[in-house]
C-alpha cells in the first residue's frame, strides 16, 4: 500500500512520471504476492491497478489505462462473487473508475452502464449491511479504502473476507434516496 499512497501523493504533487512509476512498481509487487497467495493479495492488486489507470490517465494515456481498469474489475467481480458480496463497495469503486476511463476514450454509453451498476452496488452494501463479528483473529488483517461517501474496513480472515463501517454509521444512514439515472449520467 505504501507504494499506493506515494504514487497517489507524486501526482497530486504533479510529478505524474515518478507517480506512473510507484503505481507500475506497486502492480509488480502485488502482482508477484498475488502469485504465491491469490487469496490474501487479489483485494491489493485490484487497488493497485485501479491506481495504476487513474495514473495513466491523468498522463492522458486513456488507452493504456483501460487494461489496468478492465482488470481490476475483474478481479473484484470475482472476489465479490467468492465471498457473498463483501466486496461489493470495492466493486463499485473500481467500475466507476473503469466508467471514467471509458469516458476519457468517448464511450459515454457503456460508462453510464457501469455507473448505474456501481449505484446498484452501494445500495446494495447498505441494504445487506452484515456487520462484522465483535472478535476478530491475531490473523486478521485490516485494509482501509477511502470510498466516495463511506470508509470500510475489509478484514482478512485466513480463508474468508468480511466488511465493516468504523464506527457502523455508514448503513444506517439512507442510500442517496435522491440519485437517479440522470444524476448519474
Amino acid at each position: 500500500m505504501s507504494l499506493n499512497n506515494l504514487s497517489v501523493r507524486l501526482g497530486k504533487l504533479g510529478q505524474g512520471a515518478a507517480a506512473l512509476l510507484a503505481a507500475q512498481e506497486a502492480v509488480e509487487v502485488h502482482r508477484a504476492l498475488t502469485r504465491q497467495n491469490p487469496e490474501a493479495f487479489n483485494p491489493l492488486l485490484a487497488i493497485s491497478l485501479n491506481n495504476l489507470g487513474n495514473r495513466l490517465s491523468e498522463l492522458g494515456r486513456w488507452r493504456e489505462a483501460l487494461a489496468p481498469a478492465q482488470e481490476a474489475v475483474a478481479i473484484r467481480r470475482e472476489l465479490a462473487r467468492q465471498h457473498s458480496g463483501v466486496f461489493n463497495s470495492a466493486l463499485a469503486n473500481s467500475l466507476n473508475n473503469l466508467a471514467n476511463r471509458l469516458i476519457d476514450l468517448g464511450r459515454t454509453p457503456e460508462a453510464l452502464v457501469l455507473a448505474k451498476e456501481a449505484v446498484e452496488l452501494d445500495r446494495k452494501t447498505c441494504l445487506n449491511h452484515r456487520p462484522f463479528p465483535p472478535r476478530a483473529t491475531p490473523r486478521t488483517r485490516v485494509l482501509r479504502r477511502e470510498h466516495n461517501r463511506s470508509r470500510l474496513e475489509i478484514r482478512y480472515l485466513g480463508p474468508r473476507w468480511s466488511r465493516t463501517p468504523p464506527g457502523a454509521d455508514f448503513c444506517q444512514k439512507p442510500c442517496s434516496p435522491g440519485l437517479t439515472e440522470q444524476s448519474v449520467g
